[in-house]
């Protein structure tokens, strides 16, 4: 087989979307390729080439990734596929060895993604760092065991007014909120876009803002009305829901389970440590699920440690073993403080020995070096090693993912 790895120049883009496509086993809709565009970055979307036929695709686009204390920028790789026609050829591994080489030759420390099958990705050195929670609420059973009195008004927007006010509660939050990425203009509207397949009875989308001394928190959401025996049993489905404070937080959700004509309330790509579970009378009506969201893959160890804070100030030896980047192998001794942290290349015994995917694992500071020892994912070089490492590692807020791309 006579492949070429190489960057999809912008007029292959139709190409390229229509290969991937057709390797998840989807429908092509040429009518809706400009609305995709959001998604390809010249340069970092790359294509499988088998003479001028694409058998293979991963795109590549650029976000800033909020992590413990600060943001980096990250690659986040998305629409992965190789055609049915060569799967088993190596072509998926050559994507990844390529993408991964243009993302330390550019600088990001960190590569990120969702997995269509959580199978695949480890073995590139991808790590679970962030779970996601899937909720279906019946909203007559939704009451709050503490009353929140109403500190702020809700008001429903245009989309146009919500692109200009949105994004100003979102930055709010971003800046403190492990797993958010930024966003474009462009990124605004293709997050809330909704392809012809994908409306499944549902409306458009609704845009709701909570001001309280000024915007606090916005839901996103669509509605599908439903009127067996001739009452009504409408599901409202939340696209999106961000609150910079308690107040909104609250008055958010009260206004989902209190919409008229709806007994169900259904959100997913929900933070694993949602504080209705807590807020609810009866918290088994969450009906909660959680399935895995964001994997984190250290594309430049050194710089991704430094990059983030931790937790309590200390010294913590790592060492990671990389076979598919063999250019992160070694040891690492990261020095917190107050002001930051500093990591360097050293010689001393490890607290802990580790996998790249393992350390995207506990990267954002949502699963513990506890629990990965317990799976046998990682072992402990000196005594208290797992300890240290949870110590400093952990983080509040635990991290969170709002969007898949």
């Amino acid at each position: 087989m006579d492949l070429e790895i190489r960057p999809a120049a912008p007029e292959e883009f139709e190409a390229l979307m229509r290969a991937t496509t057709i390797a998840f086993g989807g429908d092509f809709h040429p009518d809706e390729l400009e609305h995709t565009r959001a998604a390809f970055e010249p340069g970092r979307s790359l294509g499988a080439f088998e003479g001028p036929e694409v058998v293979g695709a991963t795109l590549g686009l650029s976000f800033d990734l909020t992590v413990p204390g600060g943001f980096l920028p990250a690659l986040a790789v998305s629409g992965v596929g190789v055609l049915p026609t060569h799967r088993r050829r190596g072509v998926l591994r050559a994507l990844m060895r390529r993408q991964l080489d243009d993302a330390r030759d550019s600088g990001k420390p960190l590569a990120i993604l969702w997995a269509s099958e959580a199978a695949i990705y480890p073995r590139f050195g991808y790590g679970l760092a962030v779970l996601h929670a899937e909720l279906d609420v019946q909203t007559p059973l939704a009451g709050y065991r503490v009353p929140f009195p109403s500190q702020g008004r809700m008001r429903l927007l245009s989309e146009d007014e919500a692109m200009k006010t949105l994004p100003e509660v979102y930055e709010r939050v971003r800046l403190t909120q492990p797993g958010f990425l930024s966003r474009t203009p462009e990124w605004w509207r293709y997050r809330f876009w909704i392809p012809a397949h994908h409306r499944d009875g549902f409306s458009d989308n609704f845009f709701a803002l909570y001001e309280g001394e000024g915007p606090e928190g916005y839901v996103v959401y669509r509605t599908k009305h439903d009127w067996p025996d001739g009452s009504p049993e409408g599901v409202l489905q939340v696209v999106e829901l961000v609150a910079a404070t308690d107040s909104a937080y609250a008055g958010l959700w009260r206004f989902c389970f209190d919409h008229d004509l709806m007994t169900r309330v259904k959100a997913d790509l929900r933070p694993s440590f949602e504080s209705l579970l807590h807020m609810l009378d009866e918290p088994r009506r969450l009906r909660m699920r959680l399935a895995d969201a964001l994997w984190v893959r250290p594309v430049d160890v050194a710089a991704a440690l430094e990059g983030r804070r931790y937790r309590r100030p200390g010294r913590l030896v790592l060492e990671v073993h990389d076979e598919f980047c063999p250019w992160n192998e070694g040891r690492y001794e990261i020095e917190s403080s107050r002001e930051g942290a500093s990591c360097r290349a050293t010689r001393h015994e490890p607290d802990l020995l580790l996998g790249a995917s393992e350390l995207g694992a506990l990267y954002l500071g949502g699963t513990s070096a506890w629990t990965l020892l317990r799976a046998g994912r990682v072992a402990e070089g000196r005594p208290g090693g797992v300890e240290r490492a949870d110590d400093m590692f952990a983080w509040t807020p635990g991290p969170w993912c709002p969007h898949r791309f």
